[in-house]
């Protein structure tokens, strides 16, 4: 699992797994996705698929409490001016969306925005424990 999670992530073998260049990483990779890949590549959800997965296992596991969890979409706004690999990840799976949209294909377009959706913001919800949890020990 971890070889072939790095491979699609595009991180050495050898490599220390570090949470914010997984982060960008995985934002990168999606606009990829959006702008090179031909329309039958950019179609198939198995790329996705191994890109999600991978994207869990590298951030070790961070998606699994959020896969069956209601989000609040009122906030959106303040956590991308507040979170930058959250706006990250938005931004380049809004090209991911588009493309979808380009493609006639709305049904996979809202599937694909919804579970980027919840990736950003189990990025944002971790990275902002972490800060809570700064501010508890220099309390």
């Amino acid at each position: 699992m971890d070889k072939i999670a790095r491979k699609v992530m595009g991180l050495d073998e050898d490599e220390e797994l570090d949470y914010n260049k997984v982060v960008e990483r995985y934002a990168h990779l999606l606009r990829i996705y959006a702008n090179n890949m031909t329309d039958e590549e950019f179609t198939n959800i198995d790329y996705y698929k191994s890109l999600n997965y991978s994207f869990n296992y590298c951030t070790g596991y961070l998606l699994n409490e959020y896969i069956n969890t209601d989000l609040d979409n009122d906030s959106l706004r303040l956590k991308a001016d507040e979170n930058e690999h959250y706006r990250s990840i938005l931004e380049s799976a809004s090209k991911v969306v588009e493309r979808f949209y380009n493609l006639g294909d709305e049904n996979m377009a809202s599937m694909m925005g919804a579970s980027f959706y919840v990736i950003a913001n189990a990025v944002y919800d971790y990275e902002k424990s972490l800060e809570d949890d700064n501010i508890k020990i220099l309390s």
